[in-house]
């Protein structure tokens, strides 16, 4: 016992030189890392205040070289004037003494009729010379024209011909990976759209019965006002979460499910509604929305499927993303989710505030539910998709203010979850949106797709400077 005792107290008082000389290595390495990036946090910044400097110069020199353009040319103006002014002075002296000539002598009166006549033919044979040579010149400006004109076609042709070619290069790559990702077992973007494409069957059969769309629409009118109630207090959302779940329990429908899956639809619009008229004024108000719909995800039977189909009816399809295959017999813009009449800047406003609500659920703290379009995964899966389809993001400025609104959601979020993989796809994301010299930028080269490429910029540098 007593050298059982000696060999512990040994042990417990006895100094490891290596572990002490491993863990001093591991805070100086920490140390070293978080100085590094510092240092070249300020590098970028410097990098990109000089840009800024440069441009800021180069506009500067243009807008003076520009004021001394037109100085000279103000100055030429004035000097054709002047000579102008003098010429007429001129010609009015010679007129007078012409007519103080004519008094003098008739004789001279006639010699200065002669030189006059002369002098007029001599000025119509230099106003026809000049108009030929005018006309000479203009047939040359319209030759040079036509050529410059072909040479455009044929840079435009060949430019289309390129983009072509990139696009079935892109559409072919999407395909082969679409592929390989069947082959794996893995969802497609094709997939997803087939799947989350609306079924018109079970509402027609409950709009064909009259008792049973009488009972719709009651059950209807009770979800509207309890959707509209909602404001981001845990009291109101638990009632309003259990008041529409005793109304809309599957053991209610036994009988008819139909009727059930109708019920589900009438909530889903119900709250997409209500998303698209406060959402889009208050990004805040997506919070209990989002909530309400993560709880039906979680405790209600077939109400993922529904809601997600209803989402993508509305919004074309940016949920998955991918751009909706034309389909015979419906407008384009109706499968993009477009309403009648509504412009590019009310879309893309309406569109950010339903996403807005997708997102939120995405990142809700919730229970792994059991539908794969509302697991935390599909944040990444969202991104990872969008930011592959580079024709998708380069179509228009929805692309960049979705993933900007995106960012606003959970970009902070998924850095704690998906660490230095997030860490690298902001990086490539930054990249794609600050690339230069690009023809075909993300967003378009609209205002509204450069506005919404920098408002996706901005998020990225606050989740990577959070």
């Amino acid at each position: 016992i007593a050298d059982a005792i000696a060999s512990i107290r040994l042990v417990i008082s006895h100094h490891d030189p290596y572990e002490e000389w491993s863990n001093q290595t591991r805070r100086e390495a920490r140390r070293t890392a978080r100085l590094e990036r510092s240092q070249l946090t300020r590098e970028q910044r410097a990098k990109f205040e000089a840009a800024r400097a440069r441009d800021a110069e180069r506009l500067a020199q243009i807008h003076q070289k520009a004021k001394q353009e037109l100085e000279e040319r103000i100055n030429i103006v004035l000097a054709r004037r002047q000579a102008f002014k003098q010429n007429v002075d001129s010609n009015t002296q010679a007129r007078a003494k012409k007519t103080r000539d004519r008094i003098e002598a008739v004789i001279r009166f006639e010699e200065d009729r002669q030189r006059a006549i002369l002098e007029e033919q001599r000025l119509a044979k230099e106003a026809e010379e000049r108009r030929a040579q005018e006309e000479e010149k203009q047939q040359q400006l319209a030759l040079q024209k036509q050529k410059e004109e072909k040479l455009k076609q044929d840079l435009l042709k060949a430019k289309q011909d390129a983009e072509k070619r990139r696009q079935e290069q892109e559409e072919k790559e999407k395909s082969e990976k679409e592929a390989t990702q069947a082959s794996l077992g893995l969802s497609t973007p094709s997939n997803d759209w087939e799947t989350a494409r609306i079924k018109a069957g079970p509402l027609a059969k409950v709009k064909a019965n009259r008792e049973v769309k009488m009972r719709w629409n009651r059950i209807r009118r009770e979800i509207t006002p309890k959707i509209g109630q909602l404001t981001n207090n845990n009291e109101v959302i638990q009632r309003v979460c259990k008041e529409l779940l005793n109304l809309c329990h599957p053991s209610n429908f036994v009988d008819n499910q139909d009727l059930y899956m109708a019920v589900l639809s009438s909530l889903s619009k119900a709250i997409l509604l209500q998303a698209e008229v406060e959402v889009t004024a208050e990004k805040r108000s997506a919070v209990p929305l989002a909530r309400v719909a993560s709880f039906f995800v979680q405790n209600l039977d077939r109400f993922p499927q529904i809601f997600y189909m209803k989402l993508v009816q509305r919004t074309g399809g940016w949920p998955i993303p991918v751009k909706p295959p034309p389909e015979e017999g419906i407008e384009y813009s109706k499968l993009a989710g477009f309403r009648e009449d509504e412009g590019l800047p009310e879309y893309i406003s309406r569109v950010a505030g339903l996403m807005r609500v997708y997102f939120h659920i995405l990142t809700a703290p919730a229970n792994q539910p059991a539908n794969i379009f509302f697991r935390p995964t599909m944040y990444w899966t969202y991104f990872a998709r969008l930011m592959c389809n580079r024709s998708l993001l380069e179509s228009g400025p929805v692309g960049p203010e979705l993933l900007a609104t995106a960012l606003d959601v959970g970009g902070v979020q998924a850095r704690e979850i998906f660490g230095k993989q997030w860490h690298k796809l902001m990086e490539l994301l930054y990249s794609g949106l600050t690339e230069a010299n690009s023809n075909n930028p993300i967003g378009g080269k609209t205002p509204e797709g450069t506005a919404a490429r920098i408002r996706a910029l901005l998020e990225v540098e606050k989740v990577m400077n959070s």
